[in-house]
């Protein structure tokens, strides 16, 4: 009884330094966007260094100057701070990004930015993503859509790759909230039609290996570039596991006459999970509930 009672405090002992961690704007962790490597706000037009693009509108080719970030590029993998029209200086709270044609209410902060596949959508040199070809409504390569028309295929994927097990982190344990926002916030169809579509999060494990399985959040949309406020959505334990994650930002930007910015804005709010022992003390646990029975049998 009385070994029994020594292993039951230990355990309790080590399994108490067990504590919920931050996961946020931490190397191999989650990250607000806009954002560089020292949790800092990024100049307009910088490349965020921890969201890529992995999919772009489906029919994009170098043909196509709506489907290019620059001369001869197209969209992807880089995703850009988004430049404001005065341009909107880094760090700024609340001002308005303004690219040509429509004010994004909230503007960027210091805790994240508006990011896009282009950091230039401010001007006519600079085209932002699918604004008019000749005649108006017309987008090489994606096909012709009338004025608030919709495109099932002008989706934009931006991914956010981290690892909870290369942070000794118990995935069963993880949390994540955050707030976001993204233009446009979804395909442009009622609700009611079949073909609707939002912009919406997912998390997918195993991520960018042949054996990658991706979940949809439930609920998950967001209140669109108009909106007063970030949209809050959690993401509970029941999406992660161990081995490389992805949140995915999933960003319809529907066609319309006139011009017609692109961008996601992802602020994480917090990101906890269960901190594991390391390695070491477990090892230094077992020797030592080894050493107590060797010494109970001596006796």
């Amino acid at each position: 009884m009385k070994l029994l009672a020594i292993v039951s405090i230990a355990a309790s002992v080590f399994v108490g330094e067990a504590n919920a961690t931050s996961f946020l704007n931490v190397a191999n962790g989650v990250w607000s966007s806009g954002l560089n490597t020292g949790a800092n706000p990024l100049t307009g037009g910088a490349v965020d260094p921890h969201y890529v693009l992995i999919s772009i509108p489906a029919g994009c080719t170098l043909a196509d100057p709506t489907c290019l970030e620059s001369a001869g590029n197209l969209f992807g993998p880089a995703a850009y701070v988004v430049m404001g029209s005065d341009p909107l200086a880094a760090g700024s709270s609340n001002t308005g990004v303004q690219p040509l044609g429509g004010t994004w209410v909230i503007g960027n902060a210091n805790t994240s930015q508006w990011i896009g596949p282009k950091g230039d959508q401010v001007g006519p040199a600079n085209p932002d993503p699918f604004s008019p070809g000749t005649p108006p409504g017309t987008f090489p390569n994606l096909g012709t859509y009338p004025v608030g028309g919709s495109d099932t295929n002008a989706l934009f994927i931006y991914r956010l790759i981290f690892s909870l097990t290369s942070l000794n982190m118990l995935p069963s344990s993880a949390t994540v909230t955050l707030g976001w926002l993204s233009d446009d916030k979804d395909n442009g169809l009622s609700p009611t039609d079949p073909n609707y579509k939002a912009s919406s999060i997912r998390v997918c494990t195993n991520a960018g290996a042949p054996g990658e399985s991706c979940q949809a959040v439930t609920n998950s949309g967001n209140d669109g570039f108009g909106a007063n406020a970030l949209t809050q959505v959690t993401i509970g334990p029941q999406y992660f596991s161990d081995g490389l994650l992805a949140l995915d930002f999933l960003v319809y930007n529907r066609p319309l006459v006139g011009y017609d910015p692109s961008g996601l804005r992802v602020e994480i709010l917090s990101a906890d999970a269960t901190q594991l022992p390391e390695p070491g003390t477990l090892a230094m646990l077992g020797l030592g509930l080894t050493g107590i029975l060797v010494l109970r049998r001596k006796r």
